[in-house]
């Protein structure tokens, strides 16, 4: 559903204060995903089902943070929601971007996240530089934020009859494509020794 509701109205309709609201959405990205400066955060349905769970959860003495994951967890999010994920980076809210990637890799997955949510995102940074448009910092906060949450994920154990190395070459400082594959092989249960950027060849092979 379209945003439409105030942060009044939905802390009237659930029964908590408006503080709390905002505090929800700010520490734990409980409601909506991002706003435009100057103008006011407005509640979707959806968003509203996601503080009605958080409350439900915290009022059974479950802690606010567990109580907001699960409350997340138990809405789908929209997939390929790269301009929530753009709003979030062009505000340089690093927080508010993971949460996103978090949310989308939990329920979509490494590959599609990557292939339909950072990629386009990336995309969209590059074009808006080819147009003169300074926003280095933006590519280098969301590349921060992806690699973020692709470290969040669980390391695999390697398997010692077919051992995968992941390593940049000489010079190359550029790691998240791998750091991509590794959290993908280790969807997959398959564990990968990552070794990062700027790997000489002779170590490598060491």
């Amino acid at each position: 559903y379209s945003p439409r509701y105030s942060v009044g109205s939905v802390a009237e309709r659930v029964g908590v204060p408006i503080a709390t609201l905002r505090s929800w959405n700010q520490r734990y990205g409980v409601g909506p995903p991002h706003h435009n400066p100057g103008r006011h955060r407005l509640y979707s349905e959806t968003d509203i089902a996601v503080v009605q769970q958080m409350h439900h959860l915290i009022g059974e003495g479950a802690s606010p943070g567990s109580a907001a994951r699960a409350a997340l967890d138990s809405v789908v999010p929209p997939r390929a929601d790269t301009d929530s994920l753009l709003a979030a980076a062009f505000d340089l809210d690093i927080v508010m971007a993971g949460q996103l990637l978090d949310r989308h890799l939990r329920h979509y997955g490494v590959v599609d996240t990557w292939d339909h949510l950072a990629r386009p995102a990336f995309a969209a940074v590059e074009a808006r530089q080819a147009h003169g448009e300074g926003c280095i910092d933006v590519e280098h906060a969301l590349s921060w934020a992806v690699s973020r949450s692709l470290q969040r994920l669980p390391i695999a154990e390697s398997k010692k009859s077919s051992p995968i190395i992941l390593a940049c070459t000489a010079r190359e400082a550029h790691t998240l494509a791998l750091e991509t594959l590794r959290a993908a092989l280790g969807e997959r249960g398959q564990g990968a020794l990552m070794l990062g950027a700027d790997v000489p060849c002779v170590a490598v092979i060491d």
